[in-house]
């Protein structure tokens, strides 16, 4: 029995389009992270003026491949196309959420953000709960921090994976939900070309 493989192109397509690039598109990202030893990332942090939050970065599959293939060019390595073709895996939008270290007021106390439980993805500006899209994965990473008087602070960031073919066209809304509130993050259509 044959298979074929699926292909994707990725040339002004959304990422929803493009859940799994093409040997071609991989080939692509392979050389901008070895040429550039750089990613080209979107990335997403705190509001202006709150105490607490997360910095987000937001990785579609090419994203992934350019990065690691960064990565390898910084230390000498290079990767190869079969690599490329791994770290592209299975066309997921890949979300890590880090919580933004603790802020120490003219008061003296210390503001943390609680600890990341959930992601989830919204159409657009849509808050309803029935338009919710849950990710097929989540990894919980926890995360420390220490001062010079001894001070510990503990809290966690989250590691998500959303299927490509549930993410809408245009723009979309990611929601970190944690014990005490919940943290949104607006993603335009703009932004939306730097996902690949």
């Amino acid at each position: 029995m044959r298979r074929l493989a699926p292909l994707c192109f990725l040339v002004a397509t959304p990422l929803h389009a493009q859940a799994i690039p093409d040997l071609t598109a991989v080939e692509a990202a392979l050389q901008q992270g070895t040429t550039a030893k750089a990613c080209d990332v979107m990335r997403k942090g705190k509001s202006f003026g709150e105490s607490t939050g997360f910095d987000l970065q937001i990785f579609g599959p090419l994203n992934r491949v350019e990065c690691a293939a960064a990565v390898a060019a910084r230390k000498y390595q290079r990767l190869t196309v079969d690599d490329g073709r791994v770290e592209a895996g299975d066309g997921h939008l890949y979300v890590v959420a880090d919580p933004i270290a603790p802020i120490r007021f003219r008061n003296g106390s210390w503001h943390v953000t609680a600890g990341a439980t959930h992601m989830v993805l919204f159409p657009g500006e849509n808050r309803d709960a029935a338009a919710v899209i849950q990710p097929d994965s989540v990894d919980v990473v926890p995360s420390e921090w220490g001062n010079a008087a001894g001070g510990q602070f503990q809290s966690q960031g989250l590691r998500a994976w959303f299927s490509a073919l549930k993410i809408p066209s245009g723009a979309f809304s990611i929601a970190v939900v944690t014990t005490g509130r919940e943290y949104r993050f607006k993603v335009s259509a703009k932004d939306r070309q730097r996902i690949r």
